[in-house]
C-alpha cells in the first residue's frame, strides 16, 4: 500500500492536464478515471449540453475525451477566454450584427474552429470548399492555425476578406458588385451554410466532437445583462448548429457547450423539456447515506486511491477505501457507528472536487505533523480545526465563483453580513437549524439596519422569500422534510437543492414553512461561534 505521502489527488482543475499532457500528474489522472454513466453521455452524439455544477466533473470528461479515447472517438476541448465576450461584441458591432443575429456569428466562429480542428487531424483538402475556405483562412491569419476560440473571432472579424477570398479561390462567379454590397451577416450565413454541406460531402471514418467550456464565470467587467445575452446566444448557436446543420453528418460530427445547469435555464428556448431530455446531460453524483457504497460518487473515490496501488497489492473495489480509513465515525443513525465516507458527504456538496479537496488537506495535515509515512488515516483527521476552516473556505470561494454570474461583490458581502450578523442570532450553533418564523425575523432585522444606515439592499435580499430561495440555491441551507411509510415508520431527510434538481426542476424550490439547517461545511466560514 502506498503511505498517504505517495498518495496523489491531482490537480483541482481537470483543464491543467490538457494544458500539460507530459506531467506525471496527467498520468495519473488517465490512470484514476472513473469511466461512468456520465463518460458515455458526454461522448453520444445526441448530447449537446453537458451540464453539471462547478466540480462536477464536466472538464474532467472533455478532457478525458479529448486525450484518452483513442482512434474510436476524436475530440476537442476548447476554452473560452474572459476576454472574449467583450471582444465578440465588438465584432458585432462593427459588421452591424444585432444580438438578435449574435447566434448567426456564434455558428460561423464554431465553424472555423470545428474545421481547423478536423484539418489538423485529418487534412480536408480533398475537399474542394473546405480546401478554399482553409486557403482563405491561411491567407488572413498569415499561415497560421486557428487554435483558440479567440482566434476564430478574429477570423470572423474579417468576414468581408475573408468572403472574398473564398469567393474568388472557389469560383463562385459572383458579380463583385454583388459581393462588396452584400451585408456581413449574408456572407456569414452564406460561407456556414456552404461549410456544413462540404463537411456533409466529407467522408470520415472518425467520431468528431469539439467541446466548448468556461461559460460559468462572468467576467468582471461585463454586465449581467450583457453577459446573459452573450450567453444565450451562444446556446442558441450550439442547439441550431447540432439539431439543424450538423445533425445530418454521418458518422456525426458534434459540438458540446458545457454548463451549469442554473445559468442554462436563464436562456430562453422553446420546447425546452424535450431539448433537455434528448440532448442535454447532468452530471450529478446524488447519493443517500445508507447506500453511499453503491453511489458513483463513493466508487469514484475508492477508483483514486486504488489505482494508485502496486498491481499486486491492488485489492477488490471498496476495499482499498477500507484500508485507509479502517475506522468508523460516530453516527446519527446507528449505535455500531458509520463509514467515515458519510462526513465526506456531509462536508461537501458531493462533488468530486469537493472529495479530492478534502483528501488533499489531510494529506497535508499528515504530512506536516510528520506521519505521512502511514498507511492510514485515523479518525482525529475529522476533529482538526485547521483542516475544517480549510475546508470551508474552499467551499466558500466556490460559492463565490457561483455568485459570480449573478451578482456583483456588494451582493456578496451583504450576504456574508446577513449570514453571520443577523441570521446567526437566531440559529442554534450546535446542530445550525432555525425555522421559517425566525428567519423572516432575521431578515427584518437586517432591513431596519440598512435602512438606519442608509444602505441599499440588494434585490436579492428584497423578501425574506427571496433571500431564502437565494441561499438555497447556493446549497447555503437546506430543509427538513418528514416522510411517513407504509409501515408507519416515518424519517426526517435534509433537502439541498443539489439533492433536488433533476431534469424536469432544474432550480427546485425551497418551501416557505417548516425548519432549515446551515450546511455543515460552510457553517464554520459563516458563522463566527460554529467551530
Amino acid at each position: 500500500m502506498k503511505t498517504i505521502s505517495q498518495l496523489e489527488f491531482g490537480f483541482i482543475d481537470a483543464q491543467r492536464y490538457l494544458q500539460n499532457p507530459g506531467d506525471p500528474l496527467s498520468e495519473f489522472f488517465r490512470k484514476s478515471f472513473y469511466k461512468s454513466k456520465h463518460l458515455e453521455r458526454a461522448i453520444d452524439p445526441d448530447v449537446y449540453f453537458l451540464l453539471g455544477e462547478k466540480g462536477t466533473g464536466k472538464t474532467a470528461y472533455a478532457v478525458y475525451a479529448s486525450l484518452y479515447m483513442g482512434s474510436s472517438f476524436v475530440a476537442d476541448t476548447e476554452f473560452f477566454d474572459k476576454n472574449d465576450f467583450t471582444r465578440f461584441r465588438e465584432v458585432a458591432s462593427s459588421l452591424g450584427i444585432e444580438a438578435s443575429q449574435y447566434s448567426s456569428l456564434w455558428v460561423f466562429t464554431f465553424i472555423i474552429l470545428l474545421i481547423n480542428n478536423i484539418d489538423e487531424r485529418t487534412s480536408l483538402t480533398k475537399n474542394p470548399t473546405l480546401s478554399h475556405f482553409m486557403g482563405a483562412i491561411r491567407t488572413i491569419s498569415l499561415g497560421g492555425q486557428v487554435r483558440t476560440i479567440s482566434q476564430s473571432i478574429e477570423i470572423a472579424s474579417q468576414i468581408d476578406s475573408l468572403f472574398d477570398k473564398f469567393a474568388s479561390s472557389a469560383n463562385l462567379g459572383l458579380p463583385e458588385s454583388v459581393v462588396s454590397s452584400a451585408k456581413p451577416i449574408f456572407k456569414i450565413t452564406r460561407l456556414s451554410d456552404l461549410c456544413v454541406a462540404a463537411l456533409a460531402d466529407y467522408s470520415n471514418a472518425l467520431q468528431f466532437a469539439m467541446f466548448i467550456d468556461g461559460l460559468d464565470v462572468r467576467p468582471d467587467e461585463v454586465s449581467y445583462h450583457d453577459y446573459l445575452t452573450v450567453v444565450s446566444s451562444i446556446c442558441n448557436a450550439i442547439w441550431v448548429i447540432n439539431s439543424t446543420q450538423l445533425a445530418r453528418i454521418e458518422p456525426q460530427i458534434k459540438i458540446t457547450l458545457l454548463l451549469r445547469p442554473d445559468i442554462l435555464e436563464t436562456v430562453p428556448f422553446q420546447n425546452r423539456g424535450p431539448m433537455l431530455q434528448n440532448h442535454s446531460h447532468l452530471v450529478e453524483w446524488g447519493t443517500r447515506y445508507p447506500n453511499f457504497a453503491d453511489s458513483e460518487i463513493f466508487k469514484f473515490t475508492d477508483r483514486v486511491l486504488y489505482s494508485q496501488q502496486d498491481e499486486a497489492e491492488r485489492l477488490y473495489p471498496g476495499q482499498t477505501w477500507e484500508k485507509y480509513f479502517p475506522f468508523k465515525v460516530e453516527s446519527r443513525a446507528s449505535a455500531s457507528g458509520d463509514n467515515p465516507f458519510i462526513l465526506f458527504l456531509r462536508h461537501s456538496f458531493y462533488k468530486p472536487r469537493d472529495i479530492l479537496k478534502y483528501l488533499g488537506l489531510m494529506k497535508d495535515f499528515y504530512e506536516t505533523t510528520g506521519r505521512g509515512g502511514v498507511m492510514q488515516f485515523e479518525a482525529d483527521v475529522f476533529k482538526d480545526r485547521d483542516i475544517g476552516d480549510s475546508y470551508s473556505r474552499y467551499l466558500m470561494l466556490e460559492i463565490r465563483d457561483q455568485l459570480s454570474f449573478y451578482y456583483t461583490n456588494e451582493e456578496y458581502q451583504q450576504f456574508l453580513d446577513f449570514t453571520n450578523g443577523f441570521l446567526g442570532k437566531y440559529i442554534d450553533k450546535r446542530d445550525r437549524v432555525f425555522t421559517y418564523e425566525n428567519f423572516c425575523k432575521a431578515h427584518l432585522d437586517y432591513l431596519e439596519y440598512n435602512s438606519r444606515n442608509k444602505k441599499v439592499t440588494v434585490p436579492s435580499f428584497a423578501t425574506a422569500d427571496i433571500t431564502l430561495q437565494f441561499m438555497f440555491d447556493l446549497n447555503v441551507l437546506g430543509y427538513y422534510e418528514e416522510k411517513v411509510f407504509r409501515n408507519g415508520e416515518a424519517k426526517v431527510f435534509t433537502n439541498y437543492s443539489f439533492r433536488k434538481r433533476s431534469f424536469a426542476n432544474l432550480r427546485p424550490k425551497v418551501p416557505t414553512s417548516g425548519r432549515y439547517v446551515m450546511h455543515y461545511g460552510v457553517a464554520k466560514s459563516l458563522l463566527v461561534d460554529f467551530r
